[in-house]
């Protein structure tokens, strides 16, 4: 297949159209900015079902009015190196993005943070969060439980979760810095 037959854009513009979308949704500009940075990110890492992929997962929960782009995520409950993240059925873009800077936040005073979050959609690919902390010279583990999305070996219903699992951290001036992001089952990159 030759080359002119695909069609491709530089990485701004495609931030600017999924912003664009998210805000003609209801969704405030930091909440599309997140979006957008993490399905971006996906992408490029060709994880393509947590970047642009994963906004299909999205679109109905939005019709049926069980997203709720407008909300905004609330810490609820916290302590010296934890924190608790309503998210008010928005996006994990959103909610756990709010967590992780609140963990990071609380790392950097105590050493070491956890950052929970609860009542929200899906979050696309973990490297986003992961990377936060990173970021900071921090190590960033993220991970998410999921709906039973894959079934055992001899098994015929779904009965394990596919959660996802990151980790990154920063690397001597110069280098890229580490990043793991795995799935954890076959059906969660598809």
């Amino acid at each position: 297949m030759s080359q002119e037959r695909f069609h491709t854009e530089k990485l701004g513009f495609v931030r600017g159209l999924i912003e664009r979308m998210w805000l003609n949704a209801g969704a405030s500009r930091t909440h599309a900015e997140r979006v957008a940075r993490v399905v971006t990110l996906a992408d490029l890492l060709g994880k393509h079902q947590q970047g642009i992929g994963v906004l299909e997962v999205l679109y109905p929960g939005w019709v049926a009015g069980e997203i709720d782009f407008e909300a905004e995520p609330e810490v609820i409950d916290e302590g010296p190196a934890w924190t608790l993240v309503e998210g008010n059925r928005s996006t994990g873009f959103n909610t756990i993005t709010v967590a992780m800077e609140k963990t990071i936040e609380k790392a950097a005073s105590s050493g070491v943070a956890v950052g929970l979050c609860r009542n929200h959609w899906d979050a696309g690919c973990f490297g986003g969060y992961s990377l936060l902390a990173e970021q900071q010279g921090m190590v960033g583990i993220a991970t998410n439980t999921t709906p039973p999305m894959s079934t055992p070996i001899g098994g015929i219903t779904n009965a394990m979760s596919a959660a996802p699992l990151s980790l990154a951290a920063p690397t001597p001036a110069g280098a890229p810095p580490v990043l793991v992001d795995v799935k954890t089952s076959e059906t969660y990159e598809g």
